[in-house]
């Protein structure tokens, strides 16, 4: 894998979250891979971890904490892509979806961290509530792409919107600073949405336009040049962001 520069700076964190994860994969019963598809993009992999980590460093905080919880962002969101596997065949989606959301509990408990209980319970319900709309949707076979963007906002933009918070948060970030990181991550996860969906173009550009204004109101670190990195891979369409993090 080609790694940009902000996937270098915290590489050794992203390797701990990888393990940590690897290791709850693992159940009495075999590996989660026999029961569903985690057949994972760098994006996919990466993209909420980073998050979280890179929202702490850029407020000078290096700390364990910050990858339990990156952890805990991961999960949530490896829950909701095994989740969307279920079709017709409902079983093992459902049932590995929910071991996944329950680790999410579990590692804030272990990891001292209920205070971001609820907040993380909330994106969790929006997800849900996106997920069906998305199924009507389609189930209808509604094609007007406008009707997708409020499923886009809550399946992608509130989870990506804490995994910012949360890294604010640990490093002892201010109320209006914190308010900056949420509105950072939340325009950078619907940019990741939209381009997942392929809808508009000119809606990824918007949300990254943002992101990128929001972004130059936070503090003057290294930091800020690994997020405009990010913003500008999102900028690319999918199948180019593969081939620069290809191997």
């Amino acid at each position: 894998m080609t790694d940009l520069k902000f996937l270098q700076v915290i590489r050794t964190e992203l390797n701990m979250v990888e393990q940590e994860l690897e290791k709850e994969m693992s159940l009495r019963t075999g590996h989660i891979n026999q029961f569903v598809s985690l057949d994972l993009d760098t994006l996919d992999k990466y993209f909420c971890p980073s998050l979280v980590l890179l929202s702490g460093r850029l407020f000078g905080c290096r700390s364990r904490r910050l990858v339990s919880l990156a952890c805990v962002v991961q999960f949530i969101h490896l829950a909701t892509l095994v989740h969307n596997q279920a079709g017709k065949k409902p079983a093992f989606p459902v049932l590995v979806g929910d071991y996944l959301y329950s680790k999410f509990f579990h590692y804030l408990s272990r990891h001292d961290s209920l205070a971001m209980l609820a907040p993380l319970s909330k994106v969790i319900c929006d997800i849900h509530e996106a997920g069906i709309t998305r199924y009507q949707l389609e189930k209808t076979g509604q094609v007007d792409m406008r009707a997708y963007i409020p499923v886009v906002q809550r399946e992608w933009g509130r989870l990506a919107e804490q995994a910012c918070s949360i890294g604010g948060k640990v490093a002892g970030a201010g109320e209006e600073e914190e308010a900056r990181l949420r509105e950072l991550g939340f325009n950078l996860g619907v940019a990741w949405g939209i381009q997942r969906l392929g809808l508009e173009e000119k809606l990824v550009t918007k949300h990254l336009s943002r992101a990128k204004e929001v972004l130059f109101l936070l503090p003057d670190r290294k930091e800020r040049e690994y997020f405009l990195e990010l913003i500008n891979l999102l900028q690319v369409k999918p199948e180019e962001i593969h081939k620069i993090l290809a191997v």
